[in-house]
């Protein structure tokens, strides 16, 4: 075999050479043109493209309608109502009253709950000072402090 000028002459092979630049700057540009279409077309949405978004909406409704059936809808509802019952028989204005009485109650009460504490823990300390065992009780007075704060608190 001989060299390609030989076979087809330089002229053949610099005409063949730029017919390929041609088709391949065609083919290149189309590719180009072609992208730029499908990429304005997925912007705007063709039909063909709806039409598939509305089938699988249909898919989706059906599956959402197998996994919620009027039944279970029905018992979701019950339940629903069932927790706003509890909801409102916990939280009337009467519970957040007493709610309130309470927790004043316990503000009232708890400077003198801190102040028996600090003496219990006095007397242990000294208790344990002079090893005395067992630790003294809460003394009666902080005892009959604090049942009168409670009453006095609660209205009693």
């Amino acid at each position: 075999m001989g060299n390609v000028r030989s076979m087809f002459g330089w002229d053949w092979v610099r005409v063949n050479a730029a017919a390929l630049a041609v088709v391949v700057a065609i083919v290149g540009g189309l590719t180009s043109a072609i992208w730029y279409l499908g990429t304005l077309m997925g912007t705007l949405a063709p039909t063909a493209s709806v039409a598939t978004l509305d089938e699988k909406v249909e898919a989706l409704n059906v599956r959402v309608e197998t996994l919620a059936t009027t039944d279970d809808v029905e018992a979701l509802d019950e339940k629903v109502e069932a927790l706003n019952v509890r909801v409102e028989t916990l939280a009337t204005t009467d519970d957040v009253e007493a709610l309130n009485v309470k927790v004043n109650q316990l503000q009232a009460m708890f400077p003198l709950m801190m102040s028996c504490i600090i003496e219990q823990n006095r007397q242990i300390f000294v208790a344990l000072a002079q090893d005395q065992l067992p630790v003294p009780e809460l003394p009666a007075s902080c005892e009959t402090s604090l049942a009168l704060a409670q009453a006095s608190a609660s209205g009693r």
